[in-house]
């Protein structure tokens, strides 16, 4: 450590920072230096950061001053007075805050006078911030409130008129860009008789050394791997990796630089996942604990859809650590339309429903939040919600009933502090709804940027703003190519360009972004005496070049460096592979149930390994969600439909007797009967949809009845006929749509399709699939044909064939050849379904195999099959 921090932080003196990371670090840094030199004991050094140190003196001062709002408090007051100003619905009013926010500190530290904002104003954005500005002065004048942005120029009176203490010594460190308003502090401190001083930058000549790589991957895992190499040299060694990327790609770059630490870290021990330590946190609302209890909190005052309520029942936040019996409930919902479901919806939903003990729990959950948004008052002060959410969130054992991890720990004391700053909101927010504050708490938390302090890693992974300030032994800073370095200037959007130019404001002129960068990557040069800079040839597909501002440090030119590879690579090829010995599948055992239904005996002959699969181990596809009623649900309503409205079995001639006035009253009872389970639990969008469903019900089942009455006679004799079907010691169980009754006295086995018009033969004259003909094995009694009845609201088609010829003239004579040979071709299938045949159809298309590759290895064996 330098002996400057020493000198500034003994005697008294203060070391004000340009953020807390660097406070946090030189803290470090004075103790370990004090322990180096034998002390057991010393002062604590003040070492602050800036805007802490200006708050403390404000709050010190007897003088009676005006009241400080936090940053969450002045974005509510810019809000509303974003909002007077605006003459149409603003449609990000959070964005446009934080740049009307930014930019108030801007002019703030600029000394710019708002009545040159307003002249200099020329677009409409510019006008309104303008206008909104002076209401913000305005509102915090009538109120005797300030706000950070004036901190600085308030703290700088002060000292002028004597009434805060001056330190006999102060020392500043990490400011790249003295704005003018903390140079005026400063100065001012100094005409007071304070010694101000700033780091001097490490002598004599670097080490520095320009790499390139292929990609930005190669870049960052041989960053990992120098560091390990610099610390075998030094174990004690202080080693950083720069990154200007960290906050767009900071998970992914920790962990490729981490491969290079560490490599094996994947199946090594907490020492080597912790091997990097990454100075950039996430928003708060990422954190998967505060996204469940955002979305807890938004349900007391909002439907959740199906998307939502899934997260609610697959954590372990919230109600116990098991979720087995939550998982089925989840399944359940899938099989119903989406909408959107209240706590007390959902309670009905499950009600009188067998559940396991954990969805039980999670029911009662739900029902203190319905008692929760039944018992809330319209509104109150933002303390009492503060509390109220506290909690409601205990009574839902969250986060969880495990013991805290201290990285856990640190996001729960967070979490309650963002709870004490809603609360803080009452200076400005009297009152709210419910909704109000849990969307404010969710603000807050979006704009919060939190990392749990853990044990410092070996390697220390900063952003080039983070590092200001810091000294290394080593550093590597890397992404310095053209696109990336220097970074895309981003001037105020709100103020015009001529008065950014006039104050040179940052990011005002190409030079100056230029120049800003240029300081920033010398500052990064001169914070160690080993350096290595390093950019990638391609990073996301695209081409790059060196920045221009490493050409002074490419002297000797760059060296072309060599990508490490994943530590996984050494074992390709390492070991002789084995051939598993033989477990075949064992045949069907007694008494087993062949799930799947006819369909199983279709997979048997198209791909055997997915009978097997679907069939006896029980795989299951997952429901997919749709918005509104999905295909199968919209097809599942109309079977529904057509089995009540032929459940008692009527003949062509009874159909055909029907009067318009009976056909309608029995078309209209099948429908509502079909929409009824959807339609008790069913929001106010659902029922909509419902109802525009009815109508499409009723059109189409008139249609089918027209078109039932232009066949040949028939009389319907069993519909939705469950069926249970053994052969070769295989048992199926699966339900038939509809069998009828033909004049001649056999039956015609008939399936409703209600997707795109299926035929039921090919050209050959063989079945598509073998679900008819599995029928015909099943029932008793002599079949006459088989049937599918395209039903779609465009038209009804018959696709089918049989011994009289009705759609097939030319099949009826080869008839019971037909059905004969169909027989005997079910009676293989299912007799290698009995001896456990499961193997597999490596002619398939690759994509009608891949839901099941996970169990099959498909592709693999098709590469070895090529």
């Amino acid at each position: 450590m330098d002996q400057w921090l020493t000198d500034a932080a003994e005697n008294n003196g203060i070391v004000i920072t340009a953020s807390r990371r660097l406070a946090r670090v030189l803290i470090a840094e004075f103790t370990e230096q004090q322990l180096a030199i034998g002390h057991s004991a010393w002062h604590s050094p003040n070492i602050r950061f800036l805007d802490e140190w200006l708050s403390s003196l404000v709050n010190s001062t007897p003088q009676r001053l005006p009241m400080t709002l936090n940053g969450h408090a002045s974005s509510v007051v810019w809000e509303r007075c974003l909002k007077l100003q605006a003459d149409d619905q603003l449609l990000n009013i959070g964005g446009l805050v934080r740049q009307a926010k930014q930019s108030w500190q801007r002019l703030h530290d600029w000394h710019v006078p708002l009545s040159e904002v307003s002249s200099t104003a020329r677009s409409k954005d510019e006008q309104l911030f303008a206008a909104a500005a002076h209401k913000y002065r305005a509102t915090l004048a009538e109120n005797n409130w300030t706000d950070g942005a004036q901190l600085a120029g308030l703290v700088t009176s002060l000292i002028e008129k004597g009434s805060v203490p001056v330190p006999g010594r102060f020392a500043y460190a990490g400011f790249d860009r003295l704005v003018p308003a903390i140079e005026k502090l400063f100065a001012v401190l100094a005409d007071a008789g304070c010694q101000v001083s700033e780091p001097e930058s490490i002598d004599g000549d670097a080490d520095v050394l320009l790499m390139v790589f292929d990609n930005v991957q190669a870049e960052l895992r041989a960053a990992g791997g120098w560091a390990r190499r610099e610390l075998a040299e030094n174990p004690g060694a202080s080693i950083g990796i720069v990154s200007p990327s960290l906050e767009r790609e900071g998970t992914a770059s920790e962990r490729l630089i981490r491969e290079g630490v560490a490599p094996g870290w994947q199946y090594g021990g907490a020492e080597l996942r912790t091997a990097v330590n990454s100075s950039y946190g996430q928003r708060l609302s990422e954190y998967p604990a505060i996204t469940i209890a955002l979305l807890l909190l938004q349900w007391v005052y909002r439907g959740l859809s199906f998307a939502e309520l899934s997260l609610l029942l697959r954590t372990q936040t919230i109600a116990g650590q098991e979720t087995t019996g939550r998982c089925k409930l989840e399944l359940t919902l899938r099989r119903v339309p989406d909408q959107s479901w209240t706590p007390a919806a959902i309670v009905r939903f499950f009600k009188d429903r067998t559940i396991d003990s954990d969805a039980a729990i999670w029911l009662e959950g739900v029902q203190r939040v319905a008692e929760f948004q039944a018992s809330a008052p319209d509104k109150a002060t933002p303390a009492a919600w503060a509390e109220g959410i506290d909690g409601l969130l205990a009574e839902l054992d969250w986060p969880g009933t495990t013991t805290l991890r201290s990285d856990e720990f640190q996001l729960l004391n967070r979490w309650r502090e963002l709870l004490n700053d809603l609360a803080r909101l009452a200076i400005v927010c009297p009152s709210m709804t419910f909704g109000e504050a849990s969307s404010r708490l969710g603000d807050l938390a979006n704009e919060t940027i939190f990392q749990p302090e853990s044990e410092k890693g070996v390697v220390q992974l900063l952003g080039p703003l983070e590092a200001a300030g810091m000294r290394f032994d080593s550093v590597w800073i890397s992404g310095l190519d053209a696109d990336t370095w220097p970074p895309v200037a981003h001037p105020l959007t709100l103020v015009s360009r001529q008065l950014q130019r006039q104050y040179a404001m940052p990011d005002s002129t190409p030079d100056d972004t230029l120049e800003y960068s240029r300081r920033v990557l010398t500052r990064l040069a001169n914070s160690a005496r080993r350096v290595r800079m390093s950019w990638p040839q391609s990073s996301d597909e695209s081409e790059n070049t060196a920045s221009p501002l490493v050409a002074e440090y490419a002297a000797a030119g760059a060296q072309q460096a060599v990508d490490p590879g994943w530590h996984a690579g050494i074992f390709i090829g390492s070991h002789r592979l084995e051939t598993a010995r033989k477990d075949p599948v064992p045949a069907v055992q007694k008494e087993e149930l062949v799930a799947g239904g006819a369909y199983t005996v279709q997979r048997q002959v198209t791909h055997p390994f997915s009978a097997f699969a679907y069939g006896r181990l029980r795989v299951s596809d997952i429901d997919k969600v749709a918005t509104g009623l999905s295909p199968s649900q919209r097809g599942s309503l109309v079977h529904n439909a057509l089995h009540k409205l032929l459940a008692d079995s009527p003949s062509q001639d009874d159909i055909r007797q029907w009067s318009s006035s009976e056909t309608g009253k029995r078309v209209e009872s099948a429908v509502a009967s079909s929409l009824k389970k959807y339609s008790w639990h069913a929001d106010p969008v659902l029922r909509r949809m419902l109802e525009l469903e009815r109508n499409r019900l009723c059109m189409l089942l008139g249609c089918f009845i027209e078109a039932e009455l232009g066949r040949a006679s028939f009389q319907v004799d069993q519909v939705e006929h469950e069926v249970d079907y053994q052969q070769f010691g295989v048992r199926l169980k699966f339900r038939i749509d509809r069998i009828d009754r033909l004049p001649d006295g056999s039956l015609l086995i008939a399936d409703y399709k209600t997707g795109q018009a299926k035929n039921l033969l090919k050209r050959n004259g063989d079945p598509h699939d073998l679900q008819l003909p599995v029928y015909a094995c099943a029932i008793e009694g002599r079949v006459g044909g088989l049937v599918l009845i395209n039903i779609d609201s465009r038209t009804i088609l018959y696709k089918g064939t049989g011994a009289s010829g009705e759609w097939d003239t030319k099949g009826a004579e080869l008839w019971p050849q037909r059905l004969a040979a169909w027989k005997e071709k079910v009676a293989g299938a299912m007799q290698q379904i009995a001896s456990g045949d499961a193997r597999l159809n490596l002619s398939l298309p690759t994509g009608e195999a891949r839901p099941l590759n996970i169990l099959s290895r498909f592709e693999e064996r098709s590469r070895g099959q090529r």
